[in-house]
């Protein structure tokens, strides 16, 4: 009976997955589309800082490096201690184009409701962070995909870490061909943090407790009716998880942010297009079903004495073995880790949620020296 449930749980976590790779999968191609010349609006780029003496002037060059013309850049610094806002200042100084804005706001939400009160000229706003690096038409690219469609309210780039986890690394092109997809079945899901663009509107005054800015501003855009769109432009990302550790604890506070989303707009599903609906059941739905099918086989396993059956055991470690010793087999293990891993942490951050008292400024994921 406690096996029949498990089967049952699995099943049904199987069919929403199935179901929202079918979806995908039949979506039509999406057509590439790029913008006038006169249908070029002045652009605000963001850039939320705090300690990244590191990274900034090698983020300050490739801004510069941008093509699109009708634009500025302001540095909104949250009180930094490690010279960047000397570099910062000593960089920016005589180029009308930059500007920097010193704060005590440690809270990246917080940065950017400030850079909107204080810059109030754009209609657009690319909010992009300190370690990512954008192609030099990254930019025009964006603003392309945006005045192609009067009713995309924002759009994502494509991420590649510079150095990470296998697992991230994986999951960054699982995610993009994700967007990518969801996107030519009308909205993409969410962005992605390291760089987006966006009407003002939907990023002026973020509610306080916004974590996952990015999943936050697609979401609005979704609940107003406007359309979340994919840019085809790489956007690299200087620092991301190497460790397992490390990693576990970056996708836990992840989909803790994300899940402070999912229901803040779940009471207006009905005004959210399906997308939005498919990645609730995915960060929700999905994880606790398998959670409960592990807890029924764990179960039914003690019941049976499977744990102390040396025989199940070595076939299992057979098993795992001809997995990591086969090429294709070792590609299909590493998306069954990587899919273990995002439904393990999200399991975890669904039951620790009632207690969750995070907030929009993380600790690094590597610290200066392990920057180079």
């Amino acid at each position: 009976m406690i096996l029949l449930l498990a089967a049952l749980l699995l099943t049904t976590a199987v069919c929403v997955v199935g179901g929202y790779a079918a979806w995908l999968l039949t979506a039509p191609r999406p057509r590439a589309q790029r913008a006038a010349a006169h249908e070029l609006p002045h652009v605000l780029i963001v850039v939320p800082v705090f300690d990244e003496a590191a990274l900034i002037e090698r983020k300050l060059e490739n801004l510069a490096a941008l093509t699109y013309a009708p634009k500025s850049v302001v540095l909104v610094d949250g009180g930094s201690s490690d010279g960047s806002v000397e570099r910062i200042a000593r960089w920016i100084d005589g180029r009308d184009d930059f500007a920097l804005l010193a704060t005590n706001l440690r809270d990246k939400t917080a940065q950017i409701n400030e850079a909107l009160r204080v810059h109030r000229g754009a209609e657009w706003i690319l909010a992009t962070d300190a370690d990512a690096l954008l192609a030099p038409n990254a930019l025009d690219e964006l603003v392309a995909v945006a005045a192609s469609d009067a009713s995309i309210g924002v759009v994502g780039t494509r991420v590649r870490p510079a150095s990470a986890h296998a697992l991230e690394a994986l999951h960054w092109r699982a995610t993009d061909w994700l967007r990518e997809r969801e996107s030519a079945r009308g909205s993409a899901g969410i962005v992605a943090a390291p760089c987006y663009l966006a009407r003002r509107a939907l990023l002026a005054d973020l509610p306080s407790d916004t974590i996952a800015d990015d999943v936050h501003v697609a979401c609005r855009a979704m609940s107003e009716g406007l359309r979340v769109g994919h840019g085809a432009t790489l956007v690299v990302e200087l620092r991301s998880p190497r460790t397992l550790r490390a990693l576990l604890r970056h996708k836990y506070r992840k989909a803790d942010a994300y899940l402070r989303e999912i229901f803040r707009f779940l009471p207006r599903a009905r005004q959210l297009p399906a997308v939005f609906l498919w990645r609730a059941a995915l960060l929700t739905l999905v994880p606790l079903l398998a959670t409960l099918a592990g807890v029924a086989l764990v179960v039914d396993a003690a019941q049976r004495a499977y744990a102390t059956d040396a025989a199940a055991l070595l076939t299992i470690a057979l098993a795992f073995a001809l997995l990591f010793t086969a090429r294709p087999l070792r590609h299909a293990a590493r998306f069954a880790a990587l899919a273990f891993l995002l439904i393990a942490v999200s399991a975890a951050a669904l039951l620790a949620y009632p207690w969750s008292r995070q907030i929009a400024s993380f600790p690094k994921i590597l610290s200066s020296d392990e920057l180079s």
